[in-house]
Parts: C-alpha cells; sequence; structure tokens
C-alpha cells in the first residue's frame, strides 16, 4: 500500500471513530473521496449535513479542526458539497 492510500485509509477510520457518530446523530455521515499531492483533502457531507444550515459550522469547527489536529500532514480541506439553503 502507497502512502498516500495509508493516510487515507487512516483517516477514513479516524472519521469512522471519531466524527462520523456525531453526524449520525443527525442523519448525516461524512465520505472521504481523495487526497492530492498537495495534501488536500477532498471530503463530502451525506444524508441531512448536505442541506443543514450549520453544516459551515460543523465542517471549520468539528471535521476540520479534528482531522487537521490528528494528521499534521494535511494542509486543507476542501468540500465538494455545494451548500444551498
Amino acid at each position: 500500500m502507497n502512502n498516500k492510500n495509508n493516510t487515507l485509509q487512516k483517516i477514513k477510520l479516524f472519521t469512522k471513530n471519531y466524527i462520523s457518530p456525531y453526524l449520525n446523530q443527525h442523519q448525516g455521515d461524512i465520505k472521504i473521496i481523495d487526497l492530492d499531492k498537495n495534501n488536500t483533502l477532498l471530503i463530502k457531507l451525506t444524508g441531512n449535513c448536505q442541506k443543514c444550515p450549520v453544516s459551515h459550522f460543523t465542517l471549520k469547527e468539528i471535521i476540520k479542526k479534528k482531522i487537521i489536529t490528528k494528521f499534521k500532514n494535511i494542509k486543507k480541506i476542501k468540500y465538494k458539497n455545494k451548500f444551498k439553503f
């Protein structure tokens, strides 16, 4: 397994254990899509999180902080969602 795939697997496991349980309480979840060569992580919110009016807060204050704190090599997180409320 190469370094990118190894990192993605670790991030997926981390989000499954530490972020998804919170999002699942609101009938939502997170999907890890890709990690590019610049260590930018692409994610997507699913379920009710896609249309939640406080999803920007969830992304910034919960998801981004937890992932970047745990994975120091992640430089940026991009969101695939296009939020429309």
